[in-house]
């Protein structure tokens, strides 16, 4: 992928993550339909990273449909030049960046798990009625949960009232598969590292999963009873990042969404709002292809081109003539060449009533997908093309579209 595309895809995922994220921070974040939020959070995450592909994956954006004139695919190859190899791009700088930035955050949850499986391995283990195992370990010094375990100090009394309310929240955390979400958004914080909303989003899951969980375990000991637990037990510091504790900040947001009346079921219409954000969003970036263009307008949709005639246009000696000259003047882009890049551009352009070559780009709808040295190259030589044998139509000149496959290769 080059650097403007990709630049393009950071822009347009911050874009749809933004509008998402004020949405939630702004409409529902107040609310208590804490699975809802959970679902909204989850789902809006991935549909913000993969909506920019929407072109892609929109069915006019398939295999490209060649109007007018189809001539056969020209493959332009060139091997690497001696000396080159050592080149060190501002793409492939950004490259070792992003792989740094991936190979850290996958380490530390590789950590994460690690130790996880450690403690598990050196702790006494109690199958708890019902659901979920207990695992006791000097070296943990405060409950938390992972999956269907509950860690827990040596020293716990899951017979006292404060130690049931705590395994309760944890349980609650366990039953409701809250651990899957949190290793879905650790995913998307290793691929997406750099990105500030990827930590936001997994941050605001997490304290939804807290809300279901408190919950889950003050109906069991009562609001005001659960709400003087959490004071107690406040400062408490925790240790592995990506598991369930139950002395979770922030604090504050917990007690008020604990002791906060229920929303009304009618506010539950607002989610109704996700469907037009998205469809909206998935809009914009329809269009994007057309508002990214740069270089080689294409060729104009109107009247005076026809897509066929009755004689179409021809290049002078006939293809194997329009291959030769093709292969005799294209040149491998140097930074394509660089960057190992390969690509297959549909190009377009219009042959005039005297033969002249008109608008030239690429396929519109395919824009966005070529490299830009791509695109100036092919739009280079197709210009510097001689006078085509026009097309003719009832007896006259016409100007008439002409489909053109270049596919780029190395050797």
């Amino acid at each position: 992928m080059s650097l403007p595309a990709i630049l393009l895809y950071v822009v347009q995922l911050s874009f749809a993550w933004g509008v998402l994220a004020l949405l939630y921070r702004y409409l529902f974040a107040r609310e208590t339909f804490f699975q809802l939020n959970r679902v909204y959070l989850l789902f809006s995450l991935f549909a913000g990273a993969i909506l920019p592909f929407w072109p892609a994956l929109s069915p006019a954006a398939g295999t490209p449909v060649l109007a007018g004139l189809a001539l056969p695919e020209v493959t332009i190859g060139e091997a690497a030049v001696p000396g080159t190899g050592g080149s060190f791009t501002i793409v492939q700088a950004l490259g070792w960046l992003y792989g740094a930035g991936v190979a850290l955050a996958f380490s530390r949850m590789l950590l994460g798990l690690g130790r996880l499986y450690w403690l598990g391995q050196t702790a006494c283990r109690e199958t708890l009625p019902g659901f979920g195992v207990l695992i006791r370990s000097q070296a943990v010094s405060m409950p938390f949960s992972f999956f269907h375990w509950v860690f827990v100090p040596l020293d716990f009394h899951d017979n006292e009232p404060d130690q049931q309310a705590i395994l309760a929240h944890e349980l609650a955390h366990a039953r409701d598969g809250h651990s899957v979400d949190v290793l879905f958004t650790e995913i998307f914080c290793i691929v997406f590292w750099f990105h500030p909303l990827a930590h936001w989003y997994r941050k605001s899951l997490r304290e939804v999963h807290e809300y279901l969980a408190d919950a889950s375990a003050a109906g069991q000991s009562g609001r005001r009873q659960y709400g003087l637990l959490l004071l107690q037990q406040a400062q408490i510091v925790r240790t592995v990042s990506f598991v369930h504790h139950f002395y979770q900040s922030p604090l504050k947001q917990r007690l008020i969404m604990l002791t906060k009346k229920s929303s009304e079921p009618v506010r539950g219409l607002q989610y109704g709002l996700m469907l037009p954000v998205f469809l909206l969003l998935a809009f914009l970036f329809q269009q994007a292809p057309v508002m990214a263009q740069t270089t080689g307008a294409p060729p104009a949709k109107d009247n005076t081109v026809l897509t066929t005639c009755e004689k179409m246009p021809e290049f002078p000696g006939g293809r194997d003539a329009l291959m030769k000259f093709l292969i005799g003047n294209l040149r491998y882009p140097p930074q394509a060449r660089l960057d190992k890049a390969e690509a297959m551009v549909v190009m377009e352009f219009v042959v005039n009533e005297d033969g002249s070559i008109g608008k030239v780009g690429p396929k519109a709808e395919l824009r966005d997908q070529y490299r830009p040295d791509f695109i100036e190259e092919s739009v280079r030589v197709i210009r510097a093309m001689p006078k085509w044998i026009p097309g003719e139509h009832e007896g006259k000149k016409v100007k008439c579209m002409v489909t053109l496959p270049i596919k780029y290769k190395l050797d």
